[in-house]
């Protein structure tokens, strides 16, 4: 059996084949690109299990770790690009979690029934202290914890600002911080994204690859 290579992430750890009929980076392409995941998988012949997922908040993506973490095996590789800490979770109207994105929350009030204001007051309140920071450290310790064995590694596309130590306790679990190049600009403002492109992943990808 092949080792797996688990990815736990939001839109940035997407490969490209799951949003291909919607995303104009594909068609702007001609083919199908590859992300970091599927380049790292081919040079170490591993199975992707993968388990990101667009819009994720940082529990939604530690919550789908727990799921998973029985099934992880101590030959696996397990990758975790973790988001904004602005990004949190409600029940929504279905009970089942949903991942609050502040810019995006207007065209979803179908789904929740927490007014607009509150939502954006925790935003703001989430923005403002850095102790998420330290919130986040504390999954990157249990994640590490209940699988001793396993390969992990963590990586943020998120920008640090530096501010305190909360932050730099973070960023310090990560492989160094690297600015990639959005797609945007990989297409000479062409495809307006600010995810990464082709160039991009094979940048992170190899960067990862160093630490495995």
């Amino acid at each position: 059996m092949k080792k797996k290579l688990w990815i736990f992430g939001d839109s940035f750890s997407v490969p490209f084949k799951k949003v291909a009929d919607v995303h104009p980076y594909i068609p702007y392409k001609g083919y199908l690109p590859k992300i970091h995941s599927d380049i790292i998988s081919e040079k170490l012949d591993m199975e992707i299990m993968d388990m990101s997922h667009g819009g994720s908040s940082n529990y939604d993506i530690f919550h789908t770790y727990v799921k998973c973490m029985r099934e992880i095996n101590e030959d696996d590789v397990v990758i975790f690009g973790w988001t904004q800490i602005i990004r949190f979770r409600i029940a929504s109207k279905r009970n089942d979690f949903y991942d609050v994105i502040i810019a995006v929350v207007e065209h979803m009030k179908d789904l929740i029934d927490i007014p607009s204001k509150s939502l954006w007051d925790i935003t703001v309140n989430r923005s403002n202290n850095s102790i998420y920071y330290d919130e986040l450290c504390d999954f990157i310790k249990i994640i590490k914890q209940s699988n001793p064995k396993c390969k992990i590694l963590h990586w943020t596309w998120v920008e640090p600002i530096f501010k305190d130590n909360f932050e730099n306790n973070f960023y310090n679990l990560l492989i160094p911080f690297k600015k990639y190049k959005m797609i945007k600009e990989e297409t000479n403002n062409n495809v307006d994204d600010f995810h990464y492109g082709e160039h991009a992943h094979a940048e992170l990808a190899e960067d990862l690859l160093k630490f495995l």
